[in-house]
């Protein structure tokens, strides 16, 4: 399906319709296609590898180029690109919103149309930049009305990173880092502690608050005792004197 394109040193401007055909597309800073092997003289990578080193790797030269600019690359009002094996649309502004092309407007169908080996094949496809004046992942879930594949792997397939036509988006991020988190503070180890002092004033059960239950007694020198009886039978207190005594 003809030869590798020669590195892009300008803009692709297609007006109302741009066509663009071949086994293996390249449109990019002159490193990014010398990887790929898309540069004179260079032999090209396998799809597989395109497919996990390029399309499924937000840290490679396809996301992050060496020189970034705010030019748009591809312009068009309608975009169909038939590739056998892959095409790569290079990110021109990594750090922000992904840029590289510019197609379509509002209201345009079939703005992007992919034409590929096959659903199941090992074909991919990346493009970053605007379609319906839509960025970010809103223009990869535009729908197949607008984003039309034709035999295009839809696990290879992704606009600004995001794979087309996946309700969740299906996003790739660069920052993949975790800041640390310290669970466990070793300077509050002492979750428990105990004091010399009581930071409260206590009184016990019998103290100075709890008179009212000892109102109904006598003072302890009135309390009567029982007289002993065995030596003084005179007594008058005794059993054996008692005048009530039987």
């Amino acid at each position: 399906m003809g030869t590798p394109p020669t590195p892009a040193t300008g803009s692709i401007t297609g007006g109302s319709q741009l066509d663009l055909r071949g086994q293996r597309i390249g449109v990019g800073q002159t490193d990014l296609l010398t990887a790929l092997g898309l540069a004179s003289g260079g032999s090209p990578v396998s799809p597989g590898d395109v497919a996990a080193n390029y399309v499924g790797n937000a840290a490679s030269r396809l996301y992050n180029p060496s020189a970034p600019t705010s030019a748009d690359v591809v312009t068009a009002y309608r975009l169909t690109v038939s590739y056998d094996q892959y095409a790569l649309f290079q990110n021109t502004a990594p750090g922000g919103e992904p840029r590289g092309a510019a197609l379509g407007s509002l209201g345009v169908t079939q703005t992007l149309q992919l034409n590929s080996s096959g659903s199941g094949a090992s074909n991919g496809f990346a493009l970053f930049g605007r379609i319906n004046d839509r960025g970010g992942s809103q223009a990869a879930v535009l729908g197949p009305t607008v984003n039309v594949l034709n035999g295009a792997n839809p696990n290879n397939t992704r606009i600004n990173g995001c794979l087309v036509g996946s309700g969740g988006g299906g996003c790739l991020i660069s920052a993949v880092s975790t800041p640390p988190v310290n669970i466990f503070d070793q300077s509050r180890a002492d979750l428990i502690r105990t004091s010399n002092e009581l930071p409260l004033s206590f009184d016990p059960v019998v103290g100075a608050n709890n008179e009212a239950l000892f109102s109904g007694l006598e003072p302890s020198d009135q309390v009567l005792t029982q007289p002993d009886c065995r030596n003084a039978p005179e007594n008058p207190a005794c059993p054996a004197t008692r005048k009530d005594h039987p």
